[in-house]
């Protein structure tokens, strides 16, 4: 099986009093696709995210108090594509098919 990039989306919440952001399928998106969502706000050890149904955390990184990432997995199958966050920030969603 060969493994291959199909497409990307990305979203941007460029306030810092926003606390969700959503993206979407990338397009050509098929249901054997894994997708891999990458999340960064500017609240680092404080930020908690409420995550979409389907997706599973990869890993987490914390820049002390100034910067939160997180990457996340899921099958094509997903239909939710939003993310909230308990600390108010602007964020960057990256959303990869595979």
């Amino acid at each position: 099986m060969t493994v291959a990039f199909r497409s990307a989306s990305s979203a941007v919440t460029v306030t810092d009093t926003a606390t969700s952001i959503t993206g979407s399928a990338p397009a050509g998106t098929a249901a054997g696709d894994v997708l891999i969502a990458f999340i960064n706000t500017r609240a680092g050890t404080g930020q908690t995210f409420t995550v979409p149904s389907g997706w599973t955390l990869i890993r987490r990184t914390n820049e002390g108090t100034n910067q939160a990432v997180a990457s996340y997995r899921a099958l094509g199958t997903v239909s939710d594509f939003a993310w909230s966050y308990g600390t108010m920030s602007a964020a960057t969603l990256h959303i990869l098919a595979i």
